[in-house]
């Protein structure tokens, strides 16, 4: 059947499509981070139709769309960028705030998300089972398969839920009510707004035909008939014996796999739903009257943070500094939180100490010259209690004793009472003390999620200003600003990248190896960041875990097979112990030595060999249990003088260009790791040998 073209939804049906009130105050929660997280944004949208739609119309608008479509709602975010999801969230919010749902519009709605969800994990599963290979297409379209309700309802709201019973579930007997009321049915409508989208793979049919019959289907595309079951097995509690029958015929699904598929599925649900807070019984109004007003508060604060957001330095270079930033955090204090008067503790590590100036209220202090000094870790007055515990404190109703340095701050700031907000950020730790009246205290303890949010964006500016207190003299000073200044500046090309693959990824499609390729670029990338923070914050211990070493080595002959190896015909061989079990070592260091070893080994065969990456467990060394790692090559050997110094910084044989740092890192992370590493050479090549001592770990126990 086709469509009118007037009948497909328009942009501002689509923008009044309704949506959950707990799946919006998720998705608020997740766009209003400065850095929101790609993945945790996606898989939150994409429990909910409404959202999706949206992002996806937007994404395929004359004034987003690039040369393919957007058929996921992973392409639209990537098309459409934060700031925009931003607003067309906010906006959605905005709109289903002031919007009234009754009773029964509430019912509608939850029973609606429940069944969207369900089929779009069956479709999925299927689609996977079946060997279907648009895995996200086929989850986009069950998540969509009723959207066409919710644009009849946005259009005519009372006279949709007049069609809709809690206690009737015949599709059929809806869609020939919605034909006589509306002369169309929403299969009709969710099939022309994928039209209009210009979608591939039939994703349009797949809406346009899920509540026909199996004998109708039986000689239609793939998605279709995927979609098609996807909605009869999500609108049943109990699998029926037609929905079997139609499972049998169109993909040989037996009734013990599909009743089984459809438990797992109802269960996942259940606990996406628990999680979210959505209400098990569609009787019971009171989860959705409270994420109403919880959207209602997000909204606000969302407000306040954009304010905040408007009045931070936008970091042109061109713009004047203004006393140190000082004014800068001043405004920013105000416009948050009504604080006129304010100090700025700032933790000084190497001394121990919460160091403040009051020169320019929220200064930063050079070495000596602090106002205030007081050790960070004894809890004589409230700022160090804030600092200590970690948590707001106001001096009208602390408990414990203020200290002198207490009252003289209260007298500075002239205000009936003292607040200490502590922050803790990537490089700059401290308190902000600041005076307020009684009513701020009373806001602060009401609003106590906005207040750490606003804090959060206050955070930031503190960490962009110079990290004197760090330091213990001007050459430290200049060193650590250096190298500060050199971590932030490669983190931004390392983010592009990092979001660059994510697009490329998506072009190629789905692949399982394309995505094994991926995450091993992006866990190298990650890796890459982890090296620039520590230079920033060499105090920080590496976190030991259980490694797979196996699958370390793996990937990272994988990596050089592909690059370095093939573009100097150099074969490699991997002889890889299957016995050995997960060790308790850093991953991230033992990736950093293998690196650097395997980078040399390759770099020694320059017109081609073998590079050998063996790993051997049950290794005896004086009496205990070792694993071995041994990477081996078939270059020329190592030159003598080179051998005598082997793990000295600077004993280099690559010239002059190279520092000479490799192998002495190596040693330094081996030594960390308490392994030890072994080296021969001769005229046939070149092994190291790596050895880690056994730590019992665990093992997870199989389900």
């Amino acid at each position: 059947m086709t469509v009118e073209k007037q009948r497909v939804p328009t942009h501002l049906t689509l923008n009044k499509l309704p949506s959950l009130p707990q799946v919006l105050v998720r998705i608020l929660d997740a766009v209003s981070q400065e850095s929101a997280d790609f993945q945790q944004l996606s898989t939150i949208i994409r429990q909910d139709s409404a959202m999706s739609a949206r992002l996806i119309a937007v994404a395929n608008s004359s004034y987003y769309r690039r040369q393919n479509s957007c058929d996921t709602v992973d392409r639209a975010l990537m098309c459409l960028g934060l700031e925009t999801v931003r607003t067309l969230v906010i906006t959605a919010a905005v709109k289903q705030y002031f919007s009234y749902f009754d009773k029964d519009h509430q019912q509608f709605m939850t029973r609606f998300w429940r069944r969207s969800l369900v089929a779009a994990h069956c479709a999925q599963t299927f689609a996977r089972l079946t060997g279907y290979q648009g895995l996200s297409q086929a989850y986009l379209c069950g998540l969509l398969m009723d959207v066409g309700q919710l644009c009849l309802l946005a259009e005519n709201d009372h006279a949709y839920m007049e069609l809709w019973s809690p206690g009737d579930q015949d599709d059929v007997r809806l869609l020939e009510s919605e034909q006589e009321t509306f002369a169309v049915r929403h299969t009709e409508l969710g099939a022309a707004l994928l039209d209009s989208w210009q979608m591939d793979n039939f994703m349009a049919d797949a809406l346009r035909y899920h509540h026909a019959t199996g004998a109708e289907i039986r000689q239609a595309h793939h998605l279709v008939k995927i979609i098609n079951l996807s909605c009869r097995v999500s609108g049943q509690t109990e699998l029926d014996d037609r929905t079997l029958s139609v499972a049998n015929d169109l993909f040989g699904f037996n009734e013990d796999l599909l009743r089984e598929l459809h438990m797992r599925i109802a269960a996942d649900v259940r606990r996406i739903a628990g999680g979210l807070g959505v209400a098990s019984g569609d009787d019971d109004p009171a989860p959705a009257h409270q994420a109403n007003r919880e959207l209602g508060e997000k909204l606000g604060q969302l407000n306040q943070l954009q304010a905040l957001r408007s009045s931070l330095p936008r970091g042109d270079a061109n713009e004047a500094p203004d006393q140190d930033g000082a004014d800068t955090i001043g405004r920013a204090l105000y416009l948050s939180f009504g604080f006129e008067r304010y100090v700025i503790f700032y933790l000084r590590e190497d001394q121990g100490t919460l160091e403040a100036c009051l020169s320019g209220a929220g200064a930063t202090v050079a070495s000596g010259s602090a106002d205030f000094q007081v050790a960070a870790d004894v809890g004589d007055s409230l700022v160090q209690r804030s600092f200590i515990e970690q948590r707001v404190i106001d001096s009208s109703t602390e408990t414990g004793t203020s200290g002198l340095l207490d009252e003289q701050l209260l007298r500075y700031c002239r205000q009936p009472a003292l607040i200490c907000l502590p922050f803790s950020g990537k490089a700059r730790r401290g308190v902000v003390v600041a005076g307020a009246d009684l009513d701020t205290v009373a806001q602060q303890q009401q609003n106590a999620g906005l207040w750490r949010a606003l804090l959060q964006q206050i955070t930031l500016l503190l960490e962009s200003r110079p990290a004197s207190l760090a330091a213990t003299g001007p050459a430290s000073d200049d060193a650590s600003a250096r190298i500060s200044e050199a971590v932030h500046e490669a983190s931004n090309p390392l983010s592009v990248i990092n979001n660059y693959l994510e697009i490329l990824r998506l072009k190629l499609g789905d692949s399982k190896d394309a995505d094994r390729e991926f995450a091993i670029l992006r866990e190298e990338i990650d890796r890459v960041g982890n090296i620039l923070i520590r230079l920033n914050r060499p105090e920080e211990q590496p976190v030991s875990e259980a490694v797979d070493v196996n699958a370390v080595v793996d990937d990272l002959g994988r990596i050089f097979r592909e690059s370095m190896c093939a573009a100097r015909n150099i074969t490699v061989a991997l002889e890889l112990d299957p016995s050995l079990e997960p060790m308790l070592l850093n991953k991230a260091e033992l990736k950093q030595v293998l690196t650097n070893l395997i980078k040399n080994a390759v770099e020694a065969m320059p017109a081609g060999g073998t590079l050998t990456l063996r790993s051997r467990g049950r290794v005896m060394v004086n009496g205990r249990v070792h694993v071995t790692v041994a990477i081996e090559d078939t270059g020329p050997g190592l030159p003598e003088q080179l051998m005598s110094g082997l793990f000295t910084p600077g004993v280099t044989s690559k010239g002059q260009t190279h520092a000479g740092l490799g192998l002495s890192v190596v040693k330094k992370l081996m030594d960390a790791m308490s392994a030890q590493i072994v080296c021969s050479s001769g005229d046939d090549g070149t092994q190291f040998r790596l050895l880690f001592p056994v730590t019992q770990t665990e093992r997870p126990r199989e389900s």
